[in-house]
């Protein structure tokens, strides 16, 4: 029995170290399609865009890294990296928030705010929930809830990847929905589990989230912005 659960543990984290650093080569290849196909962008590359850009994407290669210390069993070093992940998270914030200011100050377009502002507040919602169950010893919820989390933030790589391959980023939001709900339940299903209670809560979160995002950027609230910072 011991040895199925070790060996059913080692398949979770294998499946979660492919995944995060499947996302993560994702996210690096739509910023590089970005820049190759929109060379005009670069001009707004300064070093705070690339400092969030980078913090993102550190996330990103934590998350790789934490799912590669609990395959090998460094619980010990897993635990270490995940108390200094709140320093990551509060750069990754203010780096996001202050670009999305700037830019919607420069091109008078609230979506993009609106959009990283709920964008980031799941992200949050997501990191504290895994945290509350890693908390309560409820690993399996608290692997579901980090996928999210993680998942939760590609959505600007995937509005890159659409405006390159359809000269639009509107596609960009079926995609990452179709990949944020997929995902996890391949993940519940690969290892030989049922769905499990947070895959449910991280689908309907997500569900929620880009519904009041949707309906802020159509309400009176996007044009309010604009006027406030013109």
């Amino acid at each position: 029995m011991v040895e199925n659960t070790n060996e059913s543990a080692g398949k979770r984290s294998a499946f979660l170290s492919n995944a995060g650093l499947a996302i993560l080569v994702f996210a690096t290849a739509a910023f590089a399609l970005k820049a190759i196909f929109h060379p005009e962008r670069l001009a707004r590359y300064t070093p705070l865009v690339i400092a969030h850009g980078v913090l993102m994407l550190g996330w990103l290669a934590f998350f790789v890294r934490q799912a590669r210390l609990i395959l090998s069993r460094d619980t010990q070093r897993h635990m270490a990296s995940g108390k200094m992940s709140w320093l990551l998270v509060l750069l990754m914030f203010g780096t996001s928030i202050t670009v999305s200011y700037s830019l919607l100050v420069e091109v008078q377009n609230a979506g993009v705010f609106i959009g990283n502002f709920f964008m980031l507040a799941a992200f949050l919602c997501f990191f504290i929930a895994a945290i509350r169950s890693i908390r309560k010893q409820d690993a399996d919820s608290h692997k579901r809830f980090m996928l999210f989390a993680s998942l939760t933030i590609l959505l600007p790589a995937f509005g890159r990847v659409a405006d390159v391959l359809f000269d639009s980023a509107e596609p960009s939001l079926i995609m990452f929905l179709v990949i944020v709900i997929v995902l996890p339940i391949v993940y519940d299903k690969v290892t030989g589990q049922r769905i499990h209670k947070a895959t449910f809560f991280g689908i309907a979160g997500t569900v929620v989230w880009v519904a009041l995002m949707l309906a802020t950027i159509f309400s009176p609230v996007g044009p309010m912005l604009v006027e406030q910072v013109s």
